[in-house]
C-alpha cells in the first residue's frame, strides 16, 4: 500500500477513536486492567448489526419427567402443537402382578401434574385425544421432536378439559376407556415385570392437536408436566366382591418414571397459521422484514441470526485490543397480549456457528463461570433487554484464532450446562430489529488501538 495512504488512513482512524465516548466500565476483560491503565481506551457503540428471524427444524428431547403437552394459537407466531408419547410401566419395577379373578374396572384416567409454567391462555379447555402405541419406543436411542411413533388409531379416550385440583397439585386429567384397563388387569401374564408388561403395552401418544382455537379468546396453551412426579400417573379404579354391596374400591396406580421409561415430545409448528406479517415474511426468505423486528421462540421455534459486518474489513487497518464487548437487544412490549400470557425467556443464548453451521460456544460463555466478567444472557426487566459479553470471541475473531460465521440468538439457558436443552424454554419473545427506531440492538466495544 502506497506509504502517504496508510498513513492517512490510519490517520482517519485516530480521529475517530479520538472522538468516541469515554470507556465507562470498571473491569475489562482479556489482558484485564482497570480503565486509568489503558491507554487510548475508547468506547463505540455505532456498528452497524443485521439480524434475521430462522426456523429451527428439530430439536433432541431430552428423556426426563419435564415435559409439555399442548396447543397454542400464538397471535404473534402461529399455531403450535406439542404432542406427548410416554411409556406407562408397573410402579418401582415390581415383578408378578396378581389381580383377583373377580376384578371389575369402575373408570381409570390418566394424571399428569402440571407444573404451572406455561405458555398461552390455560383457561381454554384443549381436546385431548389419547392413544395405544404399536411401535415400541427405546430408552437407549436420542429422540428428536420430528419423531413420530405408530399407534392404533382407535382412541382410548376422546375429551375436552382444562387442568384441575388433585391430591393437592394441578393435574390435567384424561379419562381412559374403561374396557382397555380391564383388559390390563386381567391378564396377569403380561404383569410378571417391566419387559414384558412394555413389550405388549408400547405407551400412550397423547395429543391436543384438533383443539379447535382462535388468536382472539381461545388461544389455548402449551403446559409443562412432570410425569416424574409420583402424583402423575395410569390410574386404575377397580372393586372386588360379591355382591355389590361387598364391593372394595381400589386403586392401582401405573409409573411414567422408571428407568426403561422414555418419555418424548412431538412438535408441530406451523407460523403460517396466523403468524405477524414480520415473522412470516422472514422466515419466507424477506429479510427486509428484520428491519423492524425480530422473534425467538422457544420449543423447536425459531432463533435469530445475528452478524457484525465490520469484522470483515476492521483487522485489516489496524491491530485492535477488545478491552469489553457486549451486545444489547431489546424487547418490544408493543406486541403485548391482554388474553394470554407471554413472558419472555428468562434468559437466552447468543452462541457463534461453526463454518457448517453448528452452533457451539463462545470462550466468553464457556468460561464464564470462572471469570469475573460474567457472560449474562439473563433477561433484565428494568431495561427490558438481554446482554451478552462477547469481548474473548471477538478479540479472537480480529486476531485469527478463530473465523466469524455468524451467531445466533436461541431460548436456551445460557449456562453451559444446560444450553443444549432446547426442549425446556417454551417462552417467545418479540425484539427490536436492526433499524427499528427506538428498540435497535447494539455492540458496545470498549477498544485499543495497537499501532
Amino acid at each position: 500500500m502506497n506509504k502517504v495512504v496508510y498513513i492517512n488512513i490510519f490517520f482517519c482512524i485516530l480521529v475517530i477513536l479520538s472522538s468516541c465516548k469515554k470507556n465507562k466500565n470498571k473491569y475489562l476483560i482479556d489482558n484485564t486492567l482497570p480503565e486509568s491503565d489503558i491507554p487510548y481506551a475508547s468506547y463505540v457503540d455505532t456498528f452497524s448489526v443485521l439480524l434475521k428471524t430462522e426456523r429451527i427444524d428439530s430439536i433432541r428431547i431430552y428423556n426426563d419427567g419435564f415435559k409439555y403437552l399442548g396447543s397454542n394459537q400464538d397471535p404473534v407466531f402461529g399455531r403450535t402443537d406439542v404432542e406427548l408419547f410416554t411409556h406407562f410401566s408397573l410402579p418401582n419395577n415390581i415383578t408378578n402382578v396378581a389381580f383377583p379373578s373377580d376384578v371389575v374396572v369402575d373408570s381409570a384416567k390418566i394424571i399428569l401434574v402440571f407444573t404451572e409454567n406455561f405458555v398461552g391462555d390455560t383457561t381454554t379447555p384443549l381436546h385431548y385425544q389419547t392413544y395405544l402405541l404399536t411401535e415400541s419406543m427405546d430408552a437407549t436411542q436420542t429422540y428428536y421432536s420430528n419423531k413420530t411413533f405408530q399407534y392404533n388409531p382407535i382412541p382410548l379416550s376422546d375429551i375436552v378439559t382444562k387442568p384441575v385440583k388433585f391430591n393437592g397439585f394441578k393435574v390435567i386429567q384424561i379419562p381412559v376407556y374403561k374396557g382397555f384397563a380391564q383388559s390390563i388387569i386381567s391378564n396377569s401374564q403380561y404383569l410378571v415385570d417391566n419387559t414384558t408388561f412394555q413389550a405388549t403395552y408400547k405407551g400412550f401418544y397423547i395429543t391436543t392437536k384438533n383443539s379447535a382455537l382462535n388468536p382472539s379468546n381461545k388461544q389455548g396453551a402449551l403446559m409443562k408436566v412432570d410425569l416424574s412426579n409420583n402424583v402423575s400417573g395410569f390410574y386404575v379404579y377397580y372393586h372386588t366382591g360379591n355382591p355389590p354391596a361387598l364391593k372394595e374400591s381400589k386403586v392401582y396406580q401405573f409409573s411414567f418414571n422408571n428407568s426403561a421409561t422414555v418419555r418424548t415430545n412431538h412438535i408441530i409448528y406451523d407460523y403460517a397459521s396466523g403468524s405477524n406479517v414480520y415473522l412470516y415474511n422472514q422466515l419466507n426468505g424477506n429479510a427486509n422484514s428484520a428491519a423492524q423486528n425480530v422473534f425467538v421462540k422457544g420449543l423447536n421455534g425459531t432463533r435469530v441470526f445475528v452478524d457484525f459486518p465490520f469484522l470483515k474489513n476492521l483487522n485489516t487497518l489496524l491491530n485492535y485490543s477488545i478491552n469489553r464487548a457486549e451486545f444489547e437487544i431489546k424487547v418490544d412490549d408493543s406486541y403485548s397480549s391482554s388474553i394470554g400470557l407471554y413472558n419472555p425467556p428468562v434468559a437466552m443464548s447468543l452462541l457463534a456457528l461453526d463454518s457448517a453451521g453448528n452452533e457451539i460456544f463462545t470462550i466468553d460463555q464457556y468460561n464464564s463461570s470462572y471469570s469475573f466478567v460474567s457472560y449474562d444472557g439473563q433477561y433484565n426487566s428494568t431495561t427490558k433487554s438481554y446482554r451478552f459479553n462477547i469481548s474473548r470471541y471477538l478479540q479472537h475473531v480480529l486476531t485469527g484464532k478463530i473465523k466469524h460465521y455468524g451467531m445466533v440468538l436461541v431460548a436456551t439457558d445460557p449456562n453451559v450446562t444446560l444450553t443444549a436443552r432446547k426442549d425446556f424454554f417454551a417462552s417467545r419473545v418479540i425484539l427490536g430489529g436492526y433499524n427499528h427506531s427506538t428498540l435497535k440492538p447494539k455492540l458496545k466495544l470498549s477498544i485499543t488501538s495497537i499501532p
